[in-house]
């Protein structure tokens, strides 16, 4: 698995068949600002590059990755432990940065981020979304499967609460369909009633029983908002 990664088949020729011939992928994920640019072989192996995508995020025999298009060749990675539970990471030493840097330059100095012990103990009550325009425009907020299935929110499409940060409240529904869960049905008018804008978003579940409650803990927001965003 360091060497290269295949691409499932009905991926590949329903999304990148006729587009990947001699083109580089872009990767993202949540444990770093940096996009890893990974040569695509042969029509559908990921190759050049790949190695170093897979040392830096400390991937394992067991783990599984979750790939979400969001562009031409553009994918956003969610790395999953063996219990299909989202891996956590968390920030490293300055020293381990500089140690880092100098074996593998990157175009853009990016927070490296070493990989937490996975125990029982971690919270599975909180994720971090990453709101674009397109989420905003289309009425839909991506929810990573980590969380969804921590929280046995994957069964069905329900209601929830989301609240702001003051604890005013918004109804949405929970959706679930072969691409993922999304925050819909009124996730454009929570954005646009907190001043919301592109960025990285941290909510938490903060109630699953009956009608679950999911608030809002921290985001970016318009210059012109006047509360703070925690």
């Amino acid at each position: 698995y360091h060497s290269h990664l295949i691409i499932p088949v009905t991926f590949f020729s329903k999304h990148m068949k006729g587009k990947s011939e001699n083109k580089t992928a872009r990767l993202r994920s949540d444990a770093s600002d940096r996009t890893w640019e990974v040569e695509i072989d042969h029509g559908r192996r990921l190759t050049g590059g790949w190695k170093e995508f897979v040392t830096a995020h400390d991937l394992r025999v067991g783990d599984v990755l979750v790939f979400r298009l969001e562009g031409d060749l553009v994918f956003h990675v969610t790395p999953l432990g063996p219990s299909c539970c989202e891996i956590e990471f968390t920030p490293a030493h300055d020293h381990e940065d500089k140690i880092a840097s100098e074996i593998r330059p990157m175009k853009k100095r990016a927070k490296k981020n070493s990989r937490r012990e996975e125990d029982f103990s971690t919270d599975h009550s909180c994720f971090v979304a990453n709101v674009s325009v397109a989420s905003m425009r289309d009425d839909k907020l991506y929810v990573p499967v980590g969380f969804v299935m921590s929280n046995r929110l994957r069964e069905t499409n329900c209601k929830i609460v989301l609240l702001n940060g003051m604890g005013r409240s918004w109804n949405l529904t929970l959706y679930n369909d072969k691409s993922g869960t999304y925050l819909r049905h009124g996730w454009s008018s929570f954005c646009s009633a907190n001043g919301i804008k592109e960025g990285r978003s941290t909510f938490k579940l903060v109630r699953k029983s009956g009608t679950p409650v999911i608030r809002l803990c921290h985001a970016v927001y318009k210059p012109c908002r006047a509360e703070s965003s925690s």
